[in-house]
């Protein structure tokens, strides 16, 4: 079994049309061959900073300096993959309808990744 990780960043006010998109590939995921399911994760910008500035006080929040980053108001997704082969995905990728694809690009930002992994988790 395969496992391919896409990520990327909607940008601010843009993640619903990015959300749809990729919901609405589930038809034809499903009926690839080799394709074994898949998880769509979407951030929730501000979340996290937002438990610390609640959790922490200010002289705990003085040793540790602003980390960049924060400011960024994009949302970001993570989608993970199971395929039978890399083949399998390579073929599923390729019958896309680039057209399709190519809309979504005025939507994201330009910072993406993906490549196949493996699991190294101590079990």
């Amino acid at each position: 079994m395969e496992t391919y990780i896409i990520t990327f960043s909607a940008l601010p006010g843009k993640e619903d049309i990015i959300a749809d998109y990729y919901t609405s590939l589930e038809p034809e995921y499903a009926a690839a061959k080799g394709f074994r399911g898949r998880q769509i994760y979407q951030s929730r910008p501000g979340v996290m900073v937002e438990h610390v500035k609640k959790n922490m006080s200010a002289e705990e929040m003085a040793k540790h300096p602003a980390e960049s980053g924060h400011e960024d108001e994009s949302t970001m997704f993570v989608i993970i993959e199971q395929w039978d082969s890399i083949d399998d995905r390579w073929a599923f990728s390729r019958s896309q309808d680039k057209g399709r694809a190519a809309s979504l690009f005025p939507n994201l930002k330009p910072e993406h990744t993906h490549e196949y992994y493996h699991d190294i988790s101590v079990k």
